[in-house]
């Protein structure tokens, strides 16, 4: 499997860096479509690797150097990002991921900021691959201006991510690493969620998949789904692909609408994500249950804790089971809510047409 990474540039990267950036492919793509001299590149590499305003990253690919990526920082509210990748690499996906690992990067040192790309109207390539990582289109680009792409950390997606990090580089493949109490508590929900349906030969998203131990729990009942996962922490995923290679896993966050409106699944399933939703819950709650509800064909099942709960956390999202239930009777009259398996927790199913 393929590894990319991105680390910090570096003084040893100079020269390297000299001879991409007049790369005959990467002049094409760059805004000015122009070369640079070696003292223009000097000045700019030493401004650059002196600035506390100026994160630079090389991309590895296989432990091999493959491209650079830029962060910019215009002000305390927003950097610009710039991007490339040698030739022979790019077509496999790769300057996605590197965008990615790259982002995950910059939220850890400027955290909330707003990222701006500028990507020439004749690039339809690097286009979509913001879209892949979540930027949106601000403004269309006319004659020979750029498309403007934006992306902004959400405090909820900020906080998750930084969370699970830590938690799977602490614990690797266990129920830690996805903050449950047990894991006899997290199969007692994976069994309450697939009660929904008989779910071998149906095509099933899981949000927020973790280490994919709910693939895990249907291999282990020889329960034939069609899996794919969905998470918001590259580590996760990584992990994921690496166990499960057979399998698709997608960098994504279920808050984003232009993330969720291309899947199509039998069912979507999510557990114990809004756990740890740090502003505007029920907002926040209320967009994940619909963009999951759009995903799907035939209904959706996710847990979350409860209001009902006597012993709460002061850190953690207890939903009101009204409120839930609210929220999805405007999607469909086939609700059921389940408060019967666990003192703290709730589950609630939401399917098109009435359950057999």
């Amino acid at each position: 499997m393929t590894e990319i990474s991105v680390r910090k540039m570096c003084e040893a990267d100079r020269e390297m860096l000299f001879l991409w950036r007049n790369h005959p492919a990467i002049v094409l793509q760059s805004m000015s479509q122009k070369t640079v001299s070696q003292s223009d590149h000097n000045d700019w590499f030493k401004r650059t690797m002196a600035s506390t305003d100026v994160l630079a990253f090389i991309i590895e690919i296989d432990a091999q150097p493959a491209g650079h990526i830029r962060f910019d920082r215009a002000d305390l509210n927003q950097a610009h990002i710039s991007a490339y990748l040698l030739p022979e690499y790019t077509g496999w996906g790769h300057g996605i991921l590197s965008i990615r690992n790259a982002l995950m990067q910059v939220n850890r040192s400027w955290p909330g900021i707003e990222i701006v790309a500028a990507v020439r109207s004749d690039n339809p390539v690097g286009q979509s691959a913001f879209r892949k990582c979540g930027f949106e289109l601000k403004s269309l680009g006319q004659a020979n201006s750029p498309f403007i792409f934006t992306r902004t950390f959400t405090a909820n997606e900020a906080n998750n991510i930084q969370l699970y990090e830590k938690l799977v580089a602490e614990h690797g493949y266990s129920h830690c690493a996805l903050n449950w109490g047990s894991r006899e508590g997290q199969i007692r929900r994976f069994e309450v969620l697939s009660e929904i349906d008989t779910l071998h030969g149906k095509s099933i998203l899981d949000v927020g998949c973790g280490l994919a131990h709910f693939l895990d729990w249907l291999n282990e009942r020889k329960i034939d789904a069609e899996y794919v996962g969905l998470d918001l922490t590259e580590g996760m995923l990584s992990e994921c692909r690496n166990r499960h290679p057979s399998n698709k896993f997608i960098h994504g966050n279920i808050l984003s609408t232009e993330c969720m409106k291309s899947l199509s699944f039998d069912y979507v399933f999510a557990s114990g994500i809004f756990t740890y939703f740090t502003t505007d819950r029920n907002i926040a709650a209320e967009i994940a249950i619909i963009n999951m509800w759009n995903a799907s064909k035939k209904g959706i099942a996710f847990n979350c804790l409860s209001s009902w709960a006597q012993d709460q956390s002061a850190d953690e999202y207890y939903a009101e089971p009204s409120f839930l239930l609210d929220v999805c009777r405007r999607l469909s009259p086939w609700v059921v809510l389940r408060h019967d398996y666990h003192p703290r927790d709730v589950t609630v199913y939401v399917t098109r047409e009435p359950r057999q």
